[in-house]
């Protein structure tokens, strides 16, 4: 339970969960949000007892029912043990994009530079398009394994028009063979 170490509270000797949280958003794993880790949400709400607490307490300025903000080494090393993303990513620290607060920072940057560029107009001949705001701006980006970054108005909808062709085309080369692919996409 070495591993542990850097998110035991120095006065409880307990797991403090608000840094173990924090270590998988800085990493792009949201950990209350991500499927993966319905179980473990689910271990740490029963708390120790395994009896779900009413009240709600709240991490990361998001609410979470739990027990209490720590809990022992064991329940921790106990859900390592059962969940493997959990474990590839806590324990082992094996991340798709080791230095995510770099690459976050660099994601940013570009976002920035190119926000800046509002010239064109707005494509009216498609009607979905003709009601876009022509200054929604977002990047959103997903690894492999989970790690999330979104920038801007991500949550803004959009038609997603032309954004379909490499997800078409990727999957076009999973399923049909190179001749044939370079002779209808050429």
């Amino acid at each position: 339970m070495s591993y542990l170490g850097r998110f035991i509270s120095e006065t409880s000797g307990r797991v403090n969960l608000r840094k173990l949280f924090d270590h998988f958003y800085a990493n792009g794993i949201n950990i209350l949000e991500d499927i993966r880790f319905k179980d473990v949400i689910r271990t740490l709400n029963a708390g120790e007892d395994g009896t779900a607490s009413p009240e709600t307490s709240t991490l990361f300025d998001r609410p979470i029912m739990t027990f209490q903000d720590e809990v022992s080494p064991g329940v921790v090393d106990h859900i390592a043990e059962r969940n493997k993303c959990f474990r590839k990513f806590l324990v082992d620290e094996r991340f798709v994009i080791p230095n995510f607060g770099q690459f976050r920072s660099e994601i940013e940057e570009i976002y920035e530079e190119c926000k800046e560029f509002t010239s064109g107009e707005i494509t009216t001949y498609i009607p979905s398009l003709s009601m876009y705001h022509h200054d929604s701006w977002a990047v959103s980006f997903c690894s492999i394994d989970g790690q999330v970054f979104n920038v801007g108005d991500y949550t803004d909808m959009f038609t997603i028009q032309s954004v379909t062709k490499p997800i078409l085309y990727g999957t076009l080369r999973t399923f049909v063979d190179i001749t044939y692919r370079v002779r209808c996409v050429s």
